[in-house]
């Protein structure tokens, strides 16, 4: 095992090569591999426009919870909404599977073109104002519901909870730095994301258990003096897609919130 508890896999680049070698030489025919790790080659690629916007957002948002205290959290995208999760609640969680009938399966049949079976959706039929829009295109396209037609019997919700300092130490309580024309954009102690309701068809009863996650974002109110504190950044000492989108954001919002001094530690954790 490593350092973290997870068990050690050979590495099957290296086994293949050798294995093509004694095969040819074994035929008496020559032949030369040349072997690149993978990591490597992934590593060094370009990060994409979507994967910098994405990290910029995740160094954003880590600036945010730690300005407002919380402890012990990772920034993730989760049903579209960024949110806070306990890192014991991901390191403590069994390795997962993918599911065949699951929309990351589906994701994946798409991005390689695999034949779809699925029976063809019948055109719309014209309206009756020849195309023009009356309301919204929700209400068009939608009806009226109501979210107990979604929860059953035996729905649970639990909330993931984040540890915050100013259980422990006494906050500085100071107003967020960060001026905004819209004071909707500062979230509360209690802005929750829910997990998507599911329910497969009408006879569907079986109860299922669904998490809040704790929204990420700017809070009204801050745990540390800006002026009174440093940040100190520290990575793995690789690199990878997106790493210098992650670092250049969080220096950028430290210093929207008045921190003017930021360290970084050379080669990370070694």
């Amino acid at each position: 095992t490593d350092a973290g508890g997870n068990k050690v896999l050979s590495d099957v680049g290296p086994w293949l090569k050798d294995q093509i070698t004694a095969h040819f030489k074994q035929l008496r025919r020559p032949l030369t591999i040349k072997y690149i790790d993978p990591t490597y080659m992934i590593r060094s690629k370009p990060a994409s426009s979507f994967d910098r916007i994405y990290c910029a957002e995740l160094g954003r948002m880590a600036v945010h919870g730690a300005m407002a205290g919380y402890s012990g959290v990772t920034v993730g995208k989760i049903y579209e909404r960024m949110v806070y999760l306990p890192i014991h609640a991901i390191t403590m969680q069994q390795g997962k599977r993918v599911n065949p009938t699951g929309r990351w399966f589906q994701r994946m049949v798409e991005t390689t073109l695999q034949p779809d079976f699925s029976p063809e959706i019948p055109s719309r039929p014209p309206t009756a104002d020849g195309g023009k829009k009356n309301g919204s295109v929700l209400e068009v396209l939608s009806k009226p519901g109501s979210i107990n037609h979604l929860l059953k019997s035996g729905d649970t919700f639990q909330r993931l909870h984040c540890c915050n300092l100013s259980t422990s130490f006494t906050p500085a309580g100071v107003p967020n730095p960060m001026h905004s024309p819209n004071s909707k954009v500062f979230l509360g102690d209690d802005a929750w994301s829910t997990q998507t309701l599911v329910r497969q068809n009408k006879r569907d009863y079986q109860g299922r258990g669904y998490l809040q996650m704790l929204r990420s974002g700017p809070r009204q109110s801050i745990h540390f003096r800006p002026e009174d504190s440093a940040a100190v950044l520290v990575t793995c000492g690789g690199l990878c897609p997106g790493l210098n989108s992650v670092i250049r954001e969080i220096v950028m919002t430290l210093c929207s919130y008045g921190v003017k001094t930021v360290y970084g530690c050379k080669g990370g954790y070694m």
